[in-house]
């Protein structure tokens, strides 16, 4: 199963994983999407 997503903060507004779940579903691809609510996404260079 292959894994799609949305990366981002808030992800409330978002109707991307409702669409693609029932897309998948309706067209038989093994797949899901999923969303990934991450607040702060930094890189902590040093």
């Amino acid at each position: 199963m292959k894994t799609f997503g949305l990366v981002g903060y808030p992800l409330g507004h978002s109707f991307s994983q409702d669409y693609f779940t029932k897309k998948f579903a309706t067209e038989n691809i093994d797949a899901q999407y999923l969303n990934f609510q991450i607040e702060d996404i930094t890189l902590n260079q040093q």
